[in-house]
């Protein structure tokens, strides 16, 4: 009898303990989503980055409406190909090497757009671009060697 008792008494805890840890959403299942709910947030979506650059194109070149809309188009597609890519199972140096290709190709595209004018702007562009990328690989690169 007592034996039967104690069981019943384990049993009800951990059902009990298992109905909270349901209703807290609390346990290993929660944790889980909440880390992909905070994974989810980890930067702009593509459309926004795509708006974010042609704003900057747009301002800093001075674009005409059918010039905008064309290097969206150009940029968009850019963007669906490097995704494919990056998706792909290629090795890393031939995904490298198809990215510039597909990087160069989109280029050309948008500089035969553009008048001699804006060609010198966007060129300009770029390279303050490359620039700062550059700076901020190199201020990552002297903040891991601080920290070891």
């Amino acid at each position: 009898m007592k034996m039967r008792f104690a069981l019943l008494i384990c049993l009800f805890c951990v059902v009990s303990a298992s109905a909270q840890i349901r209703r807290n959403s609390t346990g290993i299942n929660a944790i889980d989503q909440q880390h992909d709910m905070q994974g989810s947030n980890k930067g702009p979506t593509p459309e926004e980055q795509l708006n974010t650059t042609m704003q900057k194109i747009t301002a800093d070149v001075g674009l005409n409406g059918l010039q905008e809309a064309a290097i969206r188009n150009i940029l968009k597609e850019q963007m669906v190909q490097l995704t494919a890519l990056r998706q792909d199972s290629r090795p890393e140096s031939e995904k490298m090497d198809e990215a510039r290709l597909i990087s160069e190709k989109s280029d050309k595209e948008i500089q035969s757009l553009l008048d001699p004018g804006q060609l010198e702007k966007y060129n300009a562009l770029k390279e303050e671009l490359r620039s700062g990328k550059k700076k901020k690989k190199k201020k990552e690169k002297d903040q891991e060697t601080v920290h070891e």
